[in-house]
């Protein structure tokens, strides 16, 4: 059977609508569901159920998971979702562009299911832990989120490009039937070969070319000087003149907007 984890949506006081589920693994794009908050209120749930598995009592595990079936899931609301699948959406255009015609139909299809006041998502996701440890699956979950946030375009580990399904949406009969992109994607999960481009991933190194442009580029605003004491404004003469501006403003805006990001990374 695997570790399985649920993604639901209450329909009625006690009782909900199953829209996704997964096996063995963690889908992305319900991370992406996720924030620091709903993470807080859980968290303390989380702890004290690992504490009560460490002990090993089989009894008083049982009767706890029998006497609180929701205890541990992730209570996501109306208001929560739109925020937070905004946040996941500029992320993936920048870090894979080729699972937003899915993530699209994910989204949409999840919003639709929206039909009543004051319904919200519920993620059961506990069992995942099972591989790792609860404080590790928590601690990774508040990565994750980090790198949504930041736009952080490494350090992500639950997204498998190559397979949106089991890593992207998790499976689901209805929603096979709404979404063109799901039946694609599940032929597409078959390849051996993953297949996305590569998108560049911005550290420190990349400030060094930036830099050498502008080391270099006073030498070119000495050879256009000696240009003009020698012929004036010449068509030679403007032509460096101009590329050596452009030089400069280009690699100063670089440099602005690389440090920008790798700051945000910190931050």
């Amino acid at each position: 059977m695997g570790n399985r984890a649920y993604l639901s949506i209450q329909t009625e006081k006690d009782s909900n609508e199953l829209l996704f589920e997964a096996n063995n693994s963690l889908p992305f794009f319900w991370i992406g569901l996720l924030d620091d908050e709903i993470l807080d209120n859980v968290k303390p749930v989380w702890l004290e159920i690992e504490e009560l598995l460490n002990s090993e009592d089989d009894d008083k595990i049982e009767d706890y998971f029998r006497n609180n079936p929701n205890t541990g899931s992730f209570r996501v609301e109306k208001k929560s979702f739109l925020q937070n699948i905004h946040k996941t959406q500029l992320f993936l255009e920048s870090y894979a562009p080729e699972s937003i015609p899915i993530f699209n139909d994910f989204r949409s299809f999840i919003h639709s299911k929206f039909t009543k006041p004051n319904q919200y998502l519920l993620l059961d996701i506990l069992e995942i832990a099972g591989f790792t440890s609860i404080s590790e699956l928590i601690s990774n979950l508040y990565d994750e989120i980090k790198i949504i946030k930041t736009q952080n375009l490494q350090g992500i580990t639950h997204l498998v490009r190559h397979d949106l399904i089991a890593g992207g949406t998790g499976f689901s009969t209805e929603f096979e039937e709404l979404s063109s992109f799901y039946a694609k994607e599940m032929k597409d999960r078959m390849k051996n070969t993953p297949n996305y481009p590569n998108v560049k991933i911005i550290t420190k190194k990349s400030l060094t070319p930036h830099i050498a442009v502008l080391i270099l580029a006073p030498l070119f605003t000495y050879i256009t000087y000696r240009g003009y004491i020698k012929e004036g404004f010449s068509s030679t003469v403007i032509i460096l003149g101009l590329s050596n501006i452009m030089f400069y403003s280009y690699s100063i805006f670089r440099l602005i907007q690389i440090s920008t990001v790798i700051q945000s990374k910190k931050s």
